[in-house]
């Protein structure tokens, strides 16, 4: 699988509007308060998602992906990643989710968050997957896209950056997107959303249910 080219963290992202640091601006970086792994070693990073109760989880090419109503509304991937040979404090994460057939965007989200060493196996870091905030939510749905999301393959990955200017993408996994709500109605918002004839002006009908994410978050 290929990676995405490190200059990418250009673009500006949804909820993140600023570029990320250039390795001229590292000169005046303050020092890294979070090491992961050797800093003089070629960063690594693995993406990965956020499971339910804030469980990591791991992503192999073929897997069925979720996709969940968080309290904004729509329905995103909840996109993380482990670290290492990175400084971890204020870091810079972003979510990718691209068209396998030829890499066109599709959606993503970058937040700036803490990379905190894992118990066990200290050289690797992640963030806190506590909360829905310590992951990019990546606004797949609505489908915006007029292609096919659902059941086909897509391709997920993760960008980092630190304050001392190291950038590292993460490999491409390919993914299917699936809707698997156990409510009817919940399910069947989902499959409308992601649709590719969705209509912005017209919408969906929002099930009149309380219980429309999958997942409970604080």
């Amino acid at each position: 699988m290929r990676t995405l080219a490190a200059i990418s963290f250009a673009v500006a992202a949804c909820g993140d509007d600023e570029p990320a640091e250039s390795a001229d601006a590292a000169v005046d970086a303050p020092p890294c308060e979070v090491i992961l792994g050797d800093l003089a070693a070629e960063p690594q990073a693995v993406v990965e998602l956020r499971g339910e109760g804030g469980t990591p989880m791991p992503l192999e090419d073929g897997d069925d992906v979720p996709l969940i109503r968080p309290p904004q509304g729509g329905h995103v991937v909840f996109i993380g990643a482990r670290i290492t040979n990175f400084c971890g404090n204020n870091a810079q994460l972003r979510g990718w989710v691209r068209h396998a057939s030829d890499g066109n965007l599709v959606a993503f989200e970058g937040r700036t968050l803490d990379f905190n060493p894992i118990k066990g196996d200290e050289a690797w870091g992640r963030p806190s997957y506590a909360g829905i905030a310590g992951v990019t939510n990546v606004p797949v749905c609505p489908n915006n896209t007029g292609r096919p999301l659902l059941g086909g393959p897509v391709l997920i990955s993760a960008e980092i950056a630190d304050r001392q200017g190291r950038i590292v993408a993460s490999p491409e996994i390919a993914v299917n997107l699936v809707c698997t709500q156990e409510s009817k109605d919940c399910r069947g918002l989902c499959t409308c959303e992601c649709d590719e004839n969705y209509d912005l002006g017209n919408g969906c009908d929002l099930p009149e249910r309380t219980d429309c994410r999958r997942f409970t978050t604080p």
